[in-house]
């Protein structure tokens, strides 16, 4: 069974990436494709961005290759000022989790419901397991036992 990492929430507050050589290049340039093949979807527009890349000489990638050292200039030291800001105010920590063993054994309760003395009793014992559901949580088991006219079952709430 795999299990699944928590995605980890990005703070909105976080300076923006620094952008490649490439994509000052695509920005300036797509829209130009685009009214030149209006038909074009967007995988079809990068794809020719990028032929239009490769095809260009060192000299002419320079200017695109001064841009992106700006802005990796730019995000340095937005992430260095951001560093300090979120040492001196670090966010609120969860509580830890303090659920130990014995807490969540006493969080499941014996139910007991009565039922019509119709139950005969030498009935067997019920087991039932639900399937599992959307959230991939494990089936759940309920084992239903006739007892002199009570069902009792556990569950877990």
């Amino acid at each position: 069974m795999l299990k699944r990492r928590k995605k980890i929430k990005k703070d909105p507050n976080a300076p923006k990436r620094a952008l490649s050589a490439f994509f000052f290049f695509s920005n300036e340039r797509r829209q130009q494709v685009q009214q030149d093949h209006p038909e074009w979807k967007v995988s079809q527009v990068a794809q020719e961005l990028g032929k239009v890349w490769k095809a260009m000489s060192e000299e002419e990638k320079q200017v695109y290759e001064r841009k992106a050292n700006e802005d990796k200039a730019r995000y340095a030291e937005e992430m260095k000022n951001y560093r300090e800001q979120v040492a001196a105010n670090p966010p609120p920590q969860p509580p830890p989790q303090q659920m130990h063993m014995e807490q969540h054994q006493q969080q499941i309760q014996r139910i007991v419901h009565t039922v019509p003395q119709t139950i005969h009793p030498h009935q067997q014992v019920i087991m039932v397991q639900q399937p599992m559901n959307v959230n991939g949580a494990a089936p759940q088991q309920i084992m239903m036992v006739p007892h002199s006219g009570q069902m009792e079952y556990s569950h877990p709430l």
